[in-house]
């Protein structure tokens, strides 16, 4: 997908294009970022990359090795627990002030919705549920009325990208369940219990994540030794 980049900001340019690949899986962990094909694809010079590289490290999505150059980080079970922590506190949060500030065009977006993602989810159309299910759950973040949680999220979602590749398939049909009951807890304007249930629902999804991701571990270290 070769394209150059334009001149403003090329760093950043280049910060946001890798993050992009390794978020959605085009650049697989353990693979080289080769400084002479990545500058002749982008037309950019090898001080810009190293810049990108140094700040996409500090990220933690590459780590950079003497005599083997950078390569995309591979995620670690311990890593992924720090993620899924932080993230359920967050979403708790976000969920409870989501309720506290709840309106009635609110709970009908919601439920409408809800039983859209119901409807793909039964047409088997996962591309069409994965956008409305961002939508409920952006539409919760916004509902909170706090900036700060806005951009923190924002951050703490780009990492949980690359986590969601090891979800299972019964994760959507589990999807559907919490959703349902966060609804109820918005109906009764239930503050607390709704914060509760995104707290627990996140820290079992990064429970799947971490068993899922030591089974591909696994797999691959068995790979290795074959």
């Amino acid at each position: 997908m070769g394209r150059t980049l334009s001149p403003q900001s090329v760093v950043s340019e280049i910060i946001k294009e890798i993050e992009r690949r390794i978020v959605e899986g085009e650049l697989a962990p353990g693979q080289r970022l080769v400084e002479s094909t990545l500058a002749a694809e982008w037309g950019v010079s090898r001080a810009s990359l190293r810049d990108a590289f140094r700040s996409l490290e500090s990220m933690g999505y590459v780590k950079h090795e003497p005599r083997r150059g950078v390569s995309v980080s591979q995620l670690s079970p311990e890593h992924v627990r720090q993620i899924y922590q932080v993230r359920a506190v967050l979403e708790g949060l976000v969920v409870r002030l989501a309720v506290e500030n709840s309106t009635e065009e609110l709970l009908e977006k919601l439920k409408d919705l809800n039983a859209q993602m119901r409807e793909a989810f039964a047409r088997k159309d996962m591309e069409r549920y994965a956008v409305l299910n961002e939508e409920f759950h952006q539409s919760i973040l916004l509902a909170a009325h706090n900036q700060f949680l806005e951009s923190v999220m924002l951050s703490i979602h780009k990492n949980v990208g690359r986590c969601m590749a090891y979800c299972k398939p019964g994760h959507v049909e589990d999807s559907n369940v919490s959703h349902r009951s966060l609804l109820q807890f918005f109906e009764e304007k239930d503050a607390e219990r709704a914060g509760k249930a995104r707290h627990d629902r996140i820290l079992a999804m990064g429970e799947l994540v971490i068993s899922r991701l030591k089974e591909h571990l696994n797999k691959a270290q068995k790979g290795e030794k074959a």
